[in-house]
């Protein structure tokens, strides 16, 4: 009784809190109480329609429900991205939960990596959509740099990739930014990340090499495509070529010595330090 009466909010996050029996008597509490306490899930939303129908029967006796989910690309490329993920059911249930749901928000967690900014302006479009045809700046979309693991980042593509990404992000944010709503903070994350593609050379302060995060690039990208039925042929040819370019990582019957002079030679980070980086990192 003691944490109900002093807690602001209470948030479930994850595993997927839709998919626990112990989540929906929660919602059962809430709607015996009466309670100021915010009440928020994180939820994937790739649920079968009698889950979603549920979750907003459930709300309609919340006073104040939050929704939080993630995605940052579209299509067949956000699927590449997230695995697992439905897009067309997941853009259906977003839909639903804001037209249907009683919530007081619905957050859209965007993870800012080198994939997503192929499709991203196609995706902040179709969340604009949203927001215009309810006349709300419901669904918000927040922006989160990936640092980790490197060669994810934004700033691990080669400079006429992230170059031509950014380009593309500036021409689409001078034609959108005006309209009316967006939120600020959405606005003013979109400029971070083009003044972050511009400024900001390396994810964090023991990222190794470039050519070390290119190979790593390449090698988890084979592999991923081998075990989960993939192709990253979904993304532009601009990021194919460059691919093609690299050399396949074959250390097949070396030594730890030859190993150890590869590391030295290429500057791979040995003794990881996951420090973040204090200047110019911090602003970002």
């Amino acid at each position: 009784n003691g944490l109900s009466t002093s807690l602001d909010e209470l948030r479930i996050t994850g595993g997927e809190p839709l998919m626990s029996k112990h989540v929906w008597k929660l919602f059962d509490w809430f709607s015996s109480q009466q309670t100021d306490m915010k009440f928020a899930i994180n939820t994937n939303l790739i649920a079968k329609d009698s889950i979603i129908d549920k979750l907003i029967e459930k709300s309609k006796n919340i006073k104040d429900f939050e929704i939080y989910t993630s995605c940052e690309a579209v299509g067949a490329q956000a699927e590449y991205i997230r695995d697992g993920l439905d897009y067309k059911q997941w853009k259906k249930n977003l839909l639903r939960i804001n037209n249907e749901a009683n919530i007081s928000g619905l957050h859209i967690m965007m993870t800012i990596n080198s994939l997503c900014l192929f499709s991203i302006t196609d995706f902040l479009d179709e969340i604009y959509e949203i927001k215009e045809l309810n006349k709300k700046k419901r669904p918000a979309v927040s922006l989160n740099l990936l640092r980790f693991p490197s060669f994810q980042s934004p700033l691990a593509l080669p400079d006429h990739i992230k170059q031509h990404c950014r380009n593309n992000l500036i021409s689409w944010y001078n034609i959108n930014k005006n309209k009316k709503y967006w939120h600020d903070h959405e606005k003013a994350s979109i400029e971070r990340l083009i003044d972050y593609l511009d400024v900001v050379d390396a994810p964090h302060r023991r990222t190794s090499n470039k050519i070390t995060l290119w190979r790593d690039f390449k090698t988890f990208y084979k592999q991923y495509d081998e075990r989960r039925s993939k192709s990253i042929t979904v993304f532009p040819k601009i990021l194919i070529d460059w691919l093609d370019q690299i050399p396949d990582t074959n250390i097949e019957g070396c030594t730890d010595e030859d190993i150890l002079i590869l590391a030295k030679n290429e500057g791979w980070i040995t003794k990881p330090d996951h420090k973040n980086i204090d200047d110019p990192l911090s602003k970002y």
